[in-house]
């Protein structure tokens, strides 16, 4: 027999039904069967004092515990940063429930500052995920009480394998904390859960030391602006971190002109590149220092004012000395200039101030709002 396909219809009545489970399983309806919280008789009205009481404690509670974290910090924490910085190899988080989604946060923070990092659920670990384990790789266990079974089981595989261990978690003294290469502490006095239960406060430290972790790594590796621009170039961020010498233009795109043209080779340059400004430059072969800039609002006032465009220089016209800025600068740099001085191009210049291209506010706005 030919096998049996469900038309369309078929199809989504079956996702209405499976959704309607779910939601019934989830919230409770009113019929007095539900487990929701929907009908739980504690339910209190919304009092706007007790929300903020509440916030502010579980809040305080956090940040002492980081705070005691940040005082308990010692060799151990010393001796994971250079089991990292000298291992070679990569990163991989591991970490089941709550402490597996800050272990992915920590993953996604090393990667964000240039350390190679991957998130490996301890599970899926045993069913081939593992083969992402090489020699010299650092596997970061996250477990708070230590005794997660699932990365106890894991921890002889990945020594196996080549890797290194090192355990986050509350518990020192627990299978993980003893078996582990290097341990790092991160027990807190009570969670800010008002039944010490939920992961509230021990979260907020693995994140903290995850965090303190991947930045420590980082400037030993010797992160810079340089290295951050490059993992990230697109968004505010990447925007704030691009130079001058990212964005101008060079070389031909250039609109030059030497001192000797006339306003007729001024215009003929401005429109046939497109800046709507052209630089006369003292030097068209060797290193040029611009001597003055001819905008498109300059040839206007020319013709109004019965200028004879063959015959007049263009340094009788131009605007001398105009505006410059070094290449290093950040565009965000450029950009405040261009709005103080109700200006749309920028002279970019070199070490010795010599002309190094020409940044136009299009393409700044271009880059800011990819």
């Amino acid at each position: 027999m030919g096998r049996y396909c469900m038309n369309t219809l078929e199809v989504e009545n079956k996702i209405n039904r499976n959704m309607n489970l779910n939601m019934n399983l989830n919230v409770d309806t009113g019929s007095g069967t539900g487990v929701g919280m929907l009908n739980n008789p504690k339910r209190k009205e919304i009092d706007a004092n007790e929300i903020l009481r509440q916030a502010r404690r579980i809040l305080d509670i956090e940040a002492e515990a980081l705070r005691e974290c940040s005082m308990n910090l010692g060799q151990d924490f010393v001796d994971s940063v250079e089991l990292i910085h000298r291992s070679g190899g990569r990163l991989i988080l591991t970490g089941v429930g709550k402490s597996g989604v800050v272990a992915q946060k920590i993953a996604s923070t090393m990667r964000s500052v240039g350390i190679p990092a991957a998130f490996m659920h301890p599970v899926e670990a045993f069913h081939g995920d593992l083969g992402m384990v090489i020699p010299r790789d650092v596997v970061i266990m996250l477990s708070n009480s230590g005794e997660t079974t699932e990365m106890v089981n894991l921890v002889p595989y990945v020594k196996r394998l080549g890797g290194s261990v090192i355990v986050m978690t509350g518990n020192s003294d627990s299978t993980l904390g003893r078996v582990a290469d290097q341990v790092m502490d991160s027990s807190v006095r009570r969670e800010a859960c008002p039944l010490n239960l939920a992961p509230t406060a021990s979260t907020a430290v693995m994140m903290g030391l995850g965090d303190a972790l991947a930045i420590a790594v980082a400037v030993m590796q010797g992160f810079d602006e340089e290295i951050y621009k490059r993992y990230h170039p697109g968004g505010a961020l990447g925007f704030r971190l691009q130079t001058v010498g990212d964005l101008m233009h060079t070389g031909d795109e250039l609109p030059i002109i030497g001192s000797e043209a006339t306003l007729s080779d001024a215009l003929e340059v401005i429109s046939a590149k497109g800046f709507g400004v052209v630089l006369i430059v003292d030097d068209l072969t060797g290193l040029p220092m611009v001597m003055g800039i001819f905008t498109d609002g300059d040839v206007r006032r020319a013709i109004q004012s019965g200028m004879n465009f063959m015959t007049t220089s263009i340094c009788e016209v131009m605007t001398r000395r105009p505006r410059t800025i070094s290449s290093k600068c950040l565009v965000e740099e450029a950009l405040n200039c261009m709005e103080e001085s109700s200006i749309t191009s920028l002279v970019a210049t070199g070490e010795k101030g010599e002309l190094a291209g020409l940044v136009h506010l299009h393409d700044i706005l271009r880059v800011k709002f990819v």
